[in-house]
């Protein structure tokens, strides 16, 4: 398998104004001073050294060099930062959260490309398709890379004029994209499930989560990702309604209204990281006719503002009652009649107009609880925030099961929480061989409801929406990890 590689990219030095820009402090100035720097020119040197060797390992089982980064950016680190030159953690913890990110992301931006942590897309595909997928890896690659740059070249200069970086960044997106197509043409979707345009917007959501793991929490640099990006509160063993700003997360209902949905965040003295999500059921409508009798008989299914969670059973908040009773919660109400596959696109059926936004409110919820994770974890002694030491259980009750089915791997692979188990209680998308069934259905609604680019890159096409179809291709994955 070809390597890709980073011809022309500039490894530039950061000089001590990176203390001024991403906040690393601590009472030893000179710790700190000599701390800051390190933490994104070795964070982008560790991810530019792991993502061929994460391609060699995935594509030709040659796994050796995965780990020499790592160690890599542990020698640089402790010979820079001490205990508590980075906000409260300490050394140790220090290097064991930049590895984390190093690691994640680059597996992530190649399971994405290369079909799972099993690369079955890369395995299955000829000549051609390797060729699409090697440019579509060297430019998403390449775009991180170059993103991560930006960050540490204004650094250098001693200021961060944001939107030129902005401004910088959506060339480099472009440059991607235009990069991939020159290869790939339009077949990019028909081999891992999205389009050149939507890659670089993922590997831009990506370097946006890297430089947050070393930047100051203020989010002078206005990252749409970590402690200073978040858009609530929360409040520890309480119930709090979050309304979702759809102008910054592109989240809509049903009938027009912004999304919103429910946090409850661990008691005191209680793990934040344990995490239980429910998906709220409520069936699903797909032709004019079942539409237009559940917008007039039951409108409350085209809205998330009159929900409330479900606090019985597993979902309870009594410990007694529920072994989840005292994990940080989210509750995500369901109002797009899309069994949470939507993935931001509004259906035309006649006299009905239905926003099929499912996949897209999910989503945005759950990486606005991230955030907030990540800054109240930040602000505790310990190993602050740590998505690999998430523990989640993930799951839905009838459509909210279809919803746990079609967005499991997006937990795993996109949000980086490999400790998910999932839990699709009374729904399980089985097809029951005739034209209208789940099978057919799928043939049809995929692409009128934008949920290709939200399933999975090694399972997408028409079969996939059959809960049983869909298992079988994320047993491999789960087999390897």
């Amino acid at each position: 398998m070809k390597r890709f590689s980073l011809t022309g990219v500039k490894r530039t030095l950061i000089v001590g104004v990176l203390t001024m820009i991403f906040g690393c402090g601590g009472d030893d100035q000179a710790s700190s001073k000599s701390c800051a720097p390190t933490l994104v020119k070795t964070l982008r040197a560790c991810a530019q050294a792991r993502l061929p060797a994460v391609q060699e390992c995935l594509g030709n089982g040659q796994c050796g060099a995965l780990s020499a980064a790592l160690k890599t950016l542990e020698g640089e680190l402790r010979g820079a930062c001490d205990d508590q030159s980075y906000g409260l953690l300490t050394q140790d913890a220090l290097v064991e959260r930049l590895q984390t990110v190093c690691s994640t992301h680059t597996d992530a931006l190649a399971w994405r490309v290369l079909g799972g942590p099993h690369s079955s897309v890369w395995k299955g595909s000829d000549d051609k398709g390797r060729a699409c997928l090697q440019a579509a890896y060297d430019a998403s690659a390449t775009m991180l890379d170059e993103s991560l740059a930006l960050y540490e070249n204004c650094a250098a200069s001693g200021t961060c004029d944001v939107p030129a970086i902005q401004t910088q960044r959506s060339a480099l997106a472009k440059a991607a994209s235009d990069s991939i197509n020159a290869v790939c043409g339009t077949s990019l979707s028909s081999r891992i499930a999205v389009k050149s345009q939507v890659l670089a917007e993922r590997v831009a959501d990506q370097a946006d989560c890297m430089v947050a793991a070393t930047a100051a929490p203020d989010n002078a640099l206005q990252l749409r990702c970590g402690p200073g990006h978040t858009q609530f509160e929360g409040k520890r063993g309480e119930w709090v309604k979050v309304d979702v700003d759809s102008d910054e997360w592109g989240t809509l209902c049903g009938d027009g209204s912004a999304y919103a949905f429910y946090v409850r965040l661990a008691p005191e003295g209680q793990p934040l990281d344990r995490v239980f999500v429910g998906l709220q059921g409520g069936g699903v409508c797909v032709f004019e006719d079942d539409c237009k009798v559940k917008q007039l008989t039951s409108p409350g299914l085209f809205t998330a503002q009159d929900d409330l969670p479900l606090g019985i059973g597993i979902a309870s908040d009594d410990p007694k009652l529920s072994p989840f009773g005292d994990w940080t919660k989210v509750y995500l109400p369901y109002c797009n009649q899309d069994v949470f596959a939507g993935g931001g696109v509004t259906e035309e059926m006649g006299e009905v107009t239905l926003p099929r936004y499912g996949s897209v409110n999910l989503r945005a919820a759950m990486r606005m609880v991230r955030d907030v994770l990540w800054k109240r974890l930040d602000a505790e002694q310990g190993p602050g925030w740590r998505p690999d030491q998430v523990k989640a259980f993930v799951g839905g009750w009838s459509a909210g099961s279809y919803g746990t089915l079609y967005n499991y791997h997006w937990f795993l692979d996109d949000l980086r929480w490999p400790n998910t188990t999932a839990f699709p209680d009374a729904g399980m998308a089985l097809d029951n061989g005739e034209l209208l069934g789940v099978k057919g259905l799928g043939q049809v609604k995929i692409p009128l409801w934008g949920t290709l680019k939200q399933l999975p890159p090694y399972c997408f096409a028409g079969d996939c929406a059959v809960g049983p179809v869909l298992l079988k291709a994320l047993s491999p994955r789960l087999k390897m990890t």
